[in-house]
């Protein structure tokens, strides 16, 4: 096994992205005191769409047995793919299905774009960011009836918190019609509401080393997102413990979101 590159400071969670089976899993996330964990989904993957219900609640019951969360589940969905959106709908849906019998507390779409990109698109379509945010305002309601959240990370031209942040409000308090019975609210609702008073609304996968390299300092990226992560909307992504540790130390109020580990050579990563 790895060893840290330094003492673990704080407890901090896993990424997994590929595992044999859940037992060995299991077992080398408890030897590596690892509380909770963020499942990658998909084909090659522990987990997927091709898994019948009594596998999944097999897993979803040896992480609850070892005490391990399931913080959430990373499905392989953008929400700016070009497909129409019923199609998104669906796959989101069956996502979330996957993520509500595996226990996990929410499922991480990523985003792709941000509102009023003027990027082109067939005549009479929503541009790409306002699309985005449509099709996540559609499906926040089958994730509440499921108990489970959406959380998006950022990524692609949304990699800053700041498109990041924009995409979730708007999503939040949409402006216009959506893929579904979607609720419109005013500005001054908007002024006076938080995500998740008043209805279903989505939080934030925080990738701090996306956000970096968009050009944003953590504390800036921290203030902007932290409606969407504080109580339990979301989480913030590291890509080593050394890394969270020091994130945690710059910016103290964020050390009640939970932090996954991305980096495979790190032993909380591993899973063994």
């Amino acid at each position: 096994m790895t060893e840290l590159h330094e003492p673990r400071q704080r407890p901090f969670g896993a990424v997994i992205e590929a595992a044999p089976d859940v037992e060995p899993l299991v077992a080398g996330l408890l030897e590596d005191g690892t509380e909770s964990v963020e499942l990658v989904a998909g084909f090659g993957h522990m987990v997927g769409l091709h898994l019948g219900t009594v596998p999944r609640h097999g897993i979803r019951d040896a992480f609850a047995q070892a005490g391990i969360t399931v913080e959430a589940v990373a499905a392989p969905v953008g929400l700016n793919v070009e497909q129409p959106d019923e199609g998104v709908v669906a796959d989101v849906d069956a996502y979330l299905t996957l993520a509500a019998d595996l226990g996990a507390l929410r499922l991480k779409l990523t985003a792709g774009s941000l509102p009023g990109s003027a990027e082109g698109g067939e005549p009479g379509t929503a541009a790409p960011g306002e699309r985005i945010s449509q099709r996540l305002a559609a499906v926040l309601g089958r994730a509440a009836e499921l108990k489970v959240r959406l959380v998006v990370e950022n990524s692609g031209l949304a990699s800053g918190a700041e498109e990041l942040a924009a995409v979730l409000e708007a999503a939040t308090f949409p402006v216009g019609p959506a893929t579904g019975d979607v609720p419109v609210s005013t500005t001054a609702e908007k002024q006076t509401s938080i995500p998740g008073d008043d209805g279903p609304s989505a939080g934030a996968a925080w990738n701090v080393r996306t956000s970096v390299a968009a050009g944003e300092t953590p504390v800036v990226s921290a203030k902007l997102l932290k409606p969407y992560l504080e109580g339990g909307r979301g989480y913030i992504l590291c890509e080593s413990a050394a890394a969270a540790t020091a994130l945690l130390d710059a910016v103290p109020e964020m050390a009640g979101v939970p932090v996954l580990i991305e980096a495979a050579d790190e032993p909380a990563a591993t899973g063994h």
